[in-house]
Parts: C-alpha cells; structure tokens; sequence
C-alpha cells in the first residue's frame, strides 16, 4: 500500500490560496478557494475547490501527478501547482463556462502529463440526498409502495 505524505503544509496552503485570490480576484466576488492534498509515494494529487458564500455550487478540480515521470518530487508537485492554476484560469475566464472532464484526462504543460478532473457540484442537494437515503423509509427500487 502507498505511503502518505504531504506535500502541503498548511502555510503553503494558505500562500497559494493568497496567490490565487490576486491573480483571479476580478472574477471573484464572496468566492473562497480550498486546497486540499492527498498525496502518496507515488503521486502528488491537488484538489482546488472554489465556492460562493450564500451558493450551494461548488467547482472542484483535481490533479494529480506521478513522480516517475518528473526529475523529482518538488518537481511534480510544482507542475500539479500550475495545472490547478491553468484549469482554474479558463474555467473563470470563459466565465464559468469551461469545466475540467469527469474522468481523468491526460493535461501536457510543456512536461510531463498530469491528469485532471473535476465537476461542479450542489453540495446542499447532495447531503439532502445523502439524509434521505440514510432513512430506513426511502427506497431505490420502483417497485416498492
């Protein structure tokens, strides 16, 4: 099994979050980033979510990219940095319109490819979701009265 790392810290977190906020601030109006990093011996994965206060909408991506295909592993991790910059990038400037893909896809940056998802989500709508399949009275099956 992969062994965990972390290849963020929480005040690399927050200066990245800063950054993100300059570069992108005329897009943003009660928007919040979040940075999140599961990576592993094997992978550095980055996910980038972008929500809006009083919004139940949520823009996520992720991208991960493998150590053995970069030099090292700040190596990879600072191509995953710039690719959730990209993605971001032409997700706010074509106003909200461009979405990462569902299922990973290969992304070349001039390196090495890294790998990219994402969606946009009603996270309220989910949970509600979530609530009512968790009862004992809700049922999938059509068939049930």
């Amino acid at each position: 099994m992969p062994k965990r790392v972390n290849d963020l810290s929480d005040s690399d977190r927050k200066v990245l979050i800063d950054a993100l906020n300059m570069r992108f601030k005329e897009y943003l109006d009660d928007d919040e980033f979040e940075l999140l990093s599961e990576s592993d011996d094997e992978a550095i994965s980055i996910q980038c979510r972008l929500s809006r206060e009083g919004s139940k909408e949520v823009y996520s991506v992720e991208v991960r990219a493998f150590i053995k295909d970069f030099k090292s592993r700040p190596a990879a991790r600072d191509e995953a940095i710039d690719a959730v910059g990209y993605v971001v990038e032409q997700y706010l400037e074509s106003g909200r319109e461009v979405i990462p893909p569902l299922d990973w896809q290969s992304l070349s940056m001039g390196g090495p490819d890294v790998f990219i998802r994402g969606d946009i989500r009603n996270e309220a709508l989910l949970a509600a979701a979530d609530q009512l399949l968790a009862e004992d009275t809700w049922s999938l099956d059509p068939t049930d009265s």
